[in-house]
């Protein structure tokens, strides 16, 4: 399966803004969001890492954390300021915290440098998300 995660518009825009563009080499075939709608909860936490914009950003009603189809997507790195407009290159991480016996996920977002806000932990688009069952931790970790 081929999958590109975004791609961006003449305007600098993500098209698919944490959804996923091509699937099969057909662009927004929709296959990958028909599977989670007909499957809900069967993916609890899928991964992209491809973005070209700010953090606060929520082009098209979507930002960098969803929860849609029983699934929580999280756009989890941009790690270039030189793919875009300035304004939109902001790189950045997320730091994923799982609890033992939680059926929560934290995600907090770091910028690395100060381009868009003080370099550091960008409290303002942290989140919490549910999983389908419990986070258990291995025996002996």
């Amino acid at each position: 399966m081929e999958i590109l995660v975004s791609r961006l518009l003449a305007s600098g825009h993500a098209a698919g803004c944490l959804f996923l563009c091509w699937v099969d080499s057909k662009q927004d075939s929709g296959a990958f969001e028909n599977f989670l709608a007909a499957t809900p909860g069967r993916i609890d936490l899928w991964l992209g890492a491809h973005t070209h914009t700010n953090p606060d950003d929520t082009y098209g009603g979507k930002s960098h954390i969803e929860r849609r189809w029983g699934t929580t997507l999280i756009n989890v790195a941009e790690l270039t300021k030189y793919m875009g407009e300035p304004e939109n290159c902001v790189p950045r991480s997320w730091l994923l915290t799982f609890t033992d016996n939680s059926d929560e996920v934290s995600a907090r977002c770091y910028l690395h440098g100060n381009e868009y806000a003080p370099q550091g932990w960008y409290a303002k688009v942290d989140r919490v998300s549910k999983l389908s069952k419990r986070f258990k931790m291995p025996i002996g970790k």
